[in-house]
């Protein structure tokens, strides 16, 4: 191979690893532009059309784990599976405690 044909395969090769730099970005941009528009197309009735813009603008700006983080909040959130702060709310069976001051009395006991 000579000098010449060297050179012309080095940058061949370096523009086949720029070109496939270029494809993954736009692959990352497509799957963050899926997830958006799922979130968003499964919320649509609560959010108004500039607010989807809003919306869309703001989520495009997350990385692909933080969209699926929110996908699946926004789904429990829907379905009711999960409920926070209910514990020390609820009065004790004996008449005593709630079960969650209960709980840390007794941890604090045995320590």
């Amino acid at each position: 191979m000579s000098i010449n044909q060297k050179g012309i395969m080095k940058t061949a090769a370096s523009h086949l690893r720029n070109l496939s730099n270029e494809l993954q970005k736009y692959r990352s941009l497509e799957q963050r532009r899926d997830y958006v528009e799922r979130i968003l197309e499964k919320n649509a009735e609560a959010l108004s059309g500039e607010d989807i813009l809003k919306k869309y603008s703001e989520y495009m700006k997350k990385n692909v784990e933080e969209l699926k983080i929110l996908e699946k909040a926004m789904e429990l959130a829907k379905t009711g599976e999960f409920s926070l702060g209910t514990l020390s709310t609820r009065v004790a069976d004996n008449g005593g405690l709630d079960p969650l001051t209960s709980f840390l009395v007794e941890e604090c006991l045995q320590n």
